[in-house]
């Protein structure tokens, strides 16, 4: 707390990494053949740093200005570099590490017991980690720099015995430069959107505490159509669908025991949120969700 109004988050991380890979092969192991292989040594020096940075303002008793910044970083796991060369040889293709910078901006109202949230958004990716079958024989690759940006809503509304919320996210990513490695040569891709990103985002709740040892939520989720993965020329022609999720969950308190019901997918809704397409053929491989399932549960909780 800066001042009676004014109010700052600063957090900041840093990672060294270092990868030493050795790949040991046992030519005399059953199904070996003469066409396999271990990967050669190799080794990998990585040091990258993360921080956030946001202030709150408070413009009146119930209107705040609010602004973050901040940088992300994922570095790549072992199997993502343990790979097969062009020439299909096992090897380690090292990638650079996957950076992200982002802004916000956003204005917030709270009044009673009630909130809305608008907030601007952009972040920009660089090196982000892909599996990549075409470039570098079967293995990965870091993307060209990308940018999402757009708006999140969000409002919510508490009452006695129930509280609501709904968010709103309106995406737009895009490439800003660089070309997609397929069949048929390299692919401008400068300005083409981001595979599985969907444009729209809907998420909205509803809990409600029936008595003070039962609980009862419903939540609803919407997200519209997205290019399948490998689809970063957007030339396939097929998306992913857009699909609506509606998920219960009811809970009761019993002394120190918990007990409860969980219903997901409970339309029952055949939908995937991933798909890969294919640069040879007119196919795609689609990772279909579950459909409804039922889970019931007990919990203990031990000492007060």
């Amino acid at each position: 707390t800066l001042t009676d109004t004014l109010q700052l988050s600063l957090g900041w991380r840093e990672q060294w990494q270092r990868i030493e890979a050795t790949d040991d092969f046992d030519p005399t192991a059953p199904g070996s053949n003469i066409f396999d292989s271990g990967a050669p040594d190799g080794e990998q020096d990585l040091r990258e740093d993360a921080y956030e940075l946001g202030l709150r303002y408070e413009l009146t008793t119930s209107w705040s200005m609010l602004a973050s910044t901040g940088r992300s970083f994922r570095f790549a796991t072992i199997d993502e570099i343990y790979e097969f060369s062009p020439t299909f040889q096992r090897e380690f293709q090292f990638l650079r590490p996957q950076t992200a910078q982002n802004l916000d901006i956003g204005l917030e109202h709270r009044w009673n017991a009630q909130m809305l949230r608008a907030t601007l958004f952009q972040i920009d990716v660089e090196d982000e980690i892909h599996l990549d079958a075409y470039s570098t024989g079967i293995g990965n690759t870091n993307l060209p720099p990308s940018r999402r940006r757009g708006v999140e809503l969000e409002s919510a509304l508490s009452l006695s015995e129930v509280s609501l919320g709904a968010t709103y996210a309106y995406t737009e990513a895009k490439f800003l430069e660089g070309t997609f490695d397929g069949f048929g040569g390299p692919i401008d891709i400068a300005g083409k959107t981001v595979p599985l990103v969907p444009r729209h985002k809907v998420t909205a709740y509803a809990n409600w505490m029936a008595s003070e040892k039962s609980f009862f939520t419903v939540t609803f989720r919407y997200v519209s159509e997205q290019f399948m993965d490998n689809d970063e020329p957007n030339d396939f022609g097929t998306k992913i669908p857009s699909y609506s999720v509606v998920d219960l969950k009811y809970s009761h308190d019993v002394a120190d025991w918990r007990l409860g019901a969980v219903v997901n997918n409970l339309f029952d809704e055949k939908y995937y949120a991933y798909a890969v397409r294919s640069l040879a053929t007119e196919a795609y491989n689609a990772y279909p969700l579950p459909e409804r399932t039922v889970t019931v549960f007990a919990e203990y909780r031990f000492g007060k």
